[in-house]
């Protein structure tokens, strides 16, 4: 199943509630109404009665900065995150001496 989230901040409420869609195998798009209980129901365009789920405001940048945290130690990444500058390094010195071998060439140093 492909899943989509999206967010948005309630001023109001102090609350950044949480919207999370799925696609189902036969192409329709749900709106999740219970993630641990995995229960949904089809999506209407234009229309969303509840978010998913919310988290108040006090709490919102702790918890999601917990769980980038835990998403990093699963070796987890968003789709076209940028590459690390030091997985650019491993990669120049890489090359370096890949150029070496191929053109056999002497190291500057």
């Amino acid at each position: 199943m492909k899943f989509e989230v999206f967010c948005q901040h309630s001023a109001i409420a102090d609350r950044l509630e949480f919207y999370v869609f799925g696609e189902s195998p036969d192409g329709s798009r749900n709106i999740f109404t219970s993630l641990d209980k995995m229960e949904f129901s089809r999506h209407i365009e234009g229309y969303v009665e509840q978010p998913t789920f919310s988290l108040s405001g006090n709490v919102v940048k702790p918890f999601l900065k917990a769980m980038a945290n835990t998403l990093k130690e699963l070796d987890i990444k968003a789709d076209g995150e940028p590459i690390l500058e030091n997985e650019l390094t491993s990669v120049r010195y890489h090359l370096e001496d890949m150029r070496r071998l191929v053109f056999k060439e002497e190291p500057n140093e």
